[in-house]
Order: structure tokens, then C-alpha cells, then sequence
């Protein structure tokens, strides 16, 4: 089994800056798992974390939705 990098390691890291980098499909699997991550905040009534991740998302859709 992979383990994989967590998104918080990943934003602490690097910020947002390899998300440039990235080619289009990585870009669209790794808005998806922050999207899953979000769903799983919201059903487990994390608000912090909901908040967290929909904050993220909404930056990722700006910068990089079109």
C-alpha cells in the first residue's frame, strides 16, 4: 500500500505552487480528493475542517477552474 501525502503536509510544503505544475488530470484528481475530504468533513460535522477545506477549494476553482 502508498502512502500518501497528507493535503496539510502538502499546503505547508508548498502552498498552492505545485498545483501549477501540475498537468491537467493531476490537477483534477487532487481537486477531487480535497472535494472528498470535504464531503467527509461535512457528514462527520467537522465545521473547522468543512470550513478548511471548502476555503481551499474555492481558491482552487479560482485559480484554476477554467
Amino acid at each position: 500500500m502508498v502512502m500518501r501525502m497528507s493535503i496539510f503536509d502538502r499546503v505547508r510544503d508548498s502552498g498552492l505552487a505545485d498545483v501549477k505544475l501540475m498537468d491537467g488530470l493531476e490537477r483534477t484528481e487532487f481537486m477531487n480528493d480535497i472535494f472528498l475530504d470535504y464531503q467527509a468533513c461535512k457528514d462527520l460535522r467537522q465545521k473547522k475542517m468543512e470550513n478548511f477545506y471548502l476555503e481551499l477549494l474555492k481558491q482552487l476553482i479560482k485559480d484554476y477552474g477554467n
